[in-house]
């Protein structure tokens, strides 16, 4: 391989690497554990091993170029895929954590666009790990749609965050509305309680109700005229 072959293929390396790191590193600084993804750094691993190996006079450096290549555009799809869950996730953990009737009112299409469109989204994304990681053009490797996709959950998750306020808002307004009733149902069986007892106290305890009283006469009329009854029988 002339020198400037070698130099035009570590140019292409570089640059792809470049690519690589970025997303590696978005895909971390979106991961609500901030790991560290070792899958993607063991690619480059290996990827640093096939250039070394390409400075070796043994050693064919176009194959090792390629064998490097292949290894650095592993690790982006790799990146890629986390990234890509990592926003997904963030949309869902986001918005769901809102009950669902407050989502409803406040921001309806969650459910009516962004989560069809979350569903949608995986599965190209298993037609693309599948199927279309090439260029259909130039057949050469491509991250367009993964590219692609992150664009679109990177755009529903800034949508998703403005609308956070608002359901912030009206979750508040809902749990002061449902604490005022509960304060006012406190209040109403309190003062419930307050005046049975003081009715109780004021017109029942020391003054018999009308229908006692009419009970008691009717035992007292009973019991005198039991008395009349039992004197006429032991008259002689």
């Amino acid at each position: 391989m002339s020198p400037e072959n070698f130099y035009k293929n570590l140019l292409e390396i570089r640059s792809l690497y470049t690519d690589v790191k970025e997303i590696i590193i978005l895909a971390e600084n979106l991961d609500p554990d901030q790991q560290v993804y070792l899958a993607p750094l063991n690619e480059l691993r290996n990827a640093f091993d096939h250039l070394m190996r390409s400075l070796q006079e043994n050693e064919d450096p176009e194959k090792q170029f390629n064998e490097a290549k292949e290894h650095i555009y592993r690790a982006g799809y790799d990146a890629y895929e986390l990234l890509n869950i990592n926003l997904a996730e963030g949309i869902v953990t986001s918005i769901e954590k809102f009950d669902t009737d407050i989502i409803s009112v406040v921001f309806p299409s969650y459910y009516q666009d962004i989560k069809p469109a979350l569903i949608e989204i995986q599965v190209e994304l298993a037609d693309t790990r599948a199927h279309k990681r090439t260029d259909p053009d130039s057949g050469i490797k491509t991250f367009t749609p993964y590219k692609e996709k992150v664009l679109t959950l990177s755009d529903h998750l800034k949508r998703c965050q403005r609308h956070i306020p608002s359901l912030v808002k009206e979750k508040k307004r809902r749990n002061k509305k449902k604490f005022s009733a509960t304060v006012l149902g406190i209040v109403i069986t309190i003062l419930t309680l307050v005046a049975g007892s003081y009715i109780y106290d004021k017109f029942i305890k020391d003054n018999p109700s009308p229908v006692k009283i009419l009970i008691h006469k009717s035992n007292e009329g009973a019991k005198t005229t039991n008395n009349q009854l039992y004197q006429k029988r032991q008259a002689p």
